[in-house]
């Protein structure tokens, strides 16, 4: 059931990304056209051949970078991140491809072209977040986890674990027979030792 979820997650990410990409050449097509910036158009020559080429790059760029990966899943910082140095390359093999093949294109076409995409794709990863922020709270427990050890290390996990409170992850507490993690919010329970886990599992199963 769960390699279900992450696989429709994975095809819907890329739908969406692809949708981006077309979204994103229309407006900027229809900008380019219609505003009076640049020389005057009455057509963008290549469209369709740079839509083509936009559509397989911008996907495979962002597989690259493991923006589908659903095993990793980032902070908002680091996604964002990654998008955008993601984006850039792709930006530089569009721009390399047009320079090469298709030089009659208009480069402010391509400008717009590259501003709106960016907004596209962060602001659907951006609402995606924000939803699944809100679902995370009004369900409980969706994805428990439960906390091994101490010391520094545990304090590690914890901080990591506190960002990842969007995607649905909840941390029930933790066991140690080491040093315990200072209590820094109700949500950190030590809920025992090491040989208590069979135990606690099962409770919260």
């Amino acid at each position: 059931k769960m390699l279900s979820r992450n696989t429709n997650l994975i095809i819907w990410a890329i739908l969406l990304d692809i949708l981006c990409v077309i979204a994103a050449v229309l407006v900027a097509i229809w900008i380019r056209l219609n505003l009076p910036f640049g020389l005057e158009l009455y057509y963008e020559p290549g469209l369709t051949l740079v839509l083509t080429v936009a559509v397989i790059t911008y996907p495979l760029t962002y597989l690259f970078f493991s923006l589908y990966d659903p095993d990793r899943a980032f902070t908002a910082a680091d996604e964002y991140q990654r998008l955008t140095i993601a984006n850039i390359l792709a930006a530089l093999a569009l721009a390399g491809f047009v320079y090469f093949t298709q030089r009659n294109i208009s480069r402010l076409f391509l400008v717009y072209f590259y501003v709106f995409e960016f907004a596209l794709v962060i602001g659907w990863r951006f609402l995606f977040r924000t939803l699944a922020y809100g679902a995370a709270n009004g369900r409980s427990g969706s994805r428990r986890v439960l906390l091994i050890g101490g010391g520094d290390a545990a304090q590690q996990a914890l901080s990591r674990l506190e960002e990842l409170s969007w995607a649905g992850i909840t941390l029930v507490g933790y066991l140690t027979d080491e040093e315990l993690i200072p209590a820094q919010s109700d949500s950190i329970r030590h809920l025992g030792h090491l040989n208590q886990a069979p135990g606690v599992i099962e409770e919260y199963d």
